[in-house]
């Protein structure tokens, strides 16, 4: 009789790319590591027109999605906003809407638009009266 190991770990290793139709792939997918792998390609192309989509993503079910977008997040923008994965979801709700925010901000930086908003302007200084 053959050795059944060798089959087995071939189809370990084959059988996780049919995953059936349903199931979805990148960030509709239904399994969470699907949407973690959308995450992490993100940040592994420097794929920055997806990053609206990994913002979304901050308000996932899945914890384990939530860490994998804050640091996809973190890595390609130098912050995290502030996030915590572990809030609750009233405390998370705006975090996809506060990076969308920044990125606008900074795409118009980039492109030479009105970046206004995120130059710091100097105090305000006021003339003493002697």
């Amino acid at each position: 009789m053959p050795n059944p190991v060798p089959v087995i770990l071939l189809a370990a290793l084959v059988l996780p790319g049919c995953a059936s139709p349903e199931m979805g792939e990148g960030f509709d997918a239904t399994d969470g590591s699907s949407r973690i792998r959308a995450i992490t390609a993100v940040a592994r192309t420097n794929d920055t027109p997806n990053l609206p989509k990994v913002a979304d993503a901050l308000n996932d079910n899945a914890p384990a999605v939530r860490v994998a977008a804050i640091a996809t997040l973190r890595q390609m923008t130098g912050t995290d906003l502030g996030y915590n994965p572990w809030a609750s979801p009233q405390d998370r709700q705006d975090a996809p809407q506060k990076y969308k925010a920044y990125f606008n901000v900074h795409a118009q930086a980039q492109t030479g638009g009105d970046n206004h908003a995120i130059t710091p302007q100097p105090p305000a200084t006021q003339a003493l009266n002697p």
